[in-house]
């Protein structure tokens, strides 16, 4: 289980009204929005440990490079004791994974969890930082942006950024979130 697909500001009114009411009741959270691909990490019942994307089951070249990683700098991943029961979350970023923004070395920045169910349900982040001090992840930042005065103030924030894709603004319970990406990123992708 990956992320259910989220959308850019602007794309799904339901999705914007419910992180503006996130936002003005000060529960909101908002992390660096980095430029890579999604990891799952699972576990099946025989105990294989996997790295896949959302469109593979080996996760072909970038499940090799985080099985890389993991080896390298997080070797509870490996453990198929850990987090069996869920999908652990990651961007894999790298030299040789370049979207838009030029990573110098690759790396596995953990972004969430989720938990199979039924139904699945998305870890919040007390939940994450538990997770990252115990199995010694690297937790994707935050900005301290919470108390802002709405999705137009982040943008705004955002907007002049160059050289980093944005953020994601997070419900408090982890269910919804919703892109914010600078201006930069917008035309350096197109």
């Amino acid at each position: 289980t990956g992320w259910p697909k989220f959308f850019n500001q602007g794309e799904r009114p339901d999705t914007d009204a419910v992180i503006a009411g996130e936002l003005s009741a000060g529960r909101a959270l908002i992390t660096h929005k980095h430029d890579g691909s999604l990891i799952i990490r699972s576990v099946l019942p025989d105990g294989t440990v996997l790295f896949r994307t959302r469109g593979s089951f080996d996760g072909g070249e970038y499940g090799v490079n985080a099985l890389a990683v993991a080896t390298a700098k997080y070797p509870a991943l490996l453990d198929p004791t850990v987090y069996p029961h869920g999908s652990l979350l990651f961007e894999y970023v790298g030299a040789g994974n370049q979207i838009v923004v030029r990573y110098e070395s690759d790396d596995l920045i953990f972004l969430g969890a989720a938990e199979h169910g039924p139904p699945v349900r998305y870890a919040d982040w007390p939940e994450l930082e538990r997770l990252a001090e115990t199995l010694k992840l690297t937790l994707v930042e935050t900005y301290d942006w919470a108390g802002a005065q709405g999705v137009e103030e982040i943008l705004k924030l955002v907007q002049d950024w160059s050289h980093s894709e944005g953020v994601v603004v997070r419900s408090s319970d982890g269910q919804t979130l919703l892109k914010l990406k600078s201006a930069w990123y917008f035309a350096q992708h197109a």
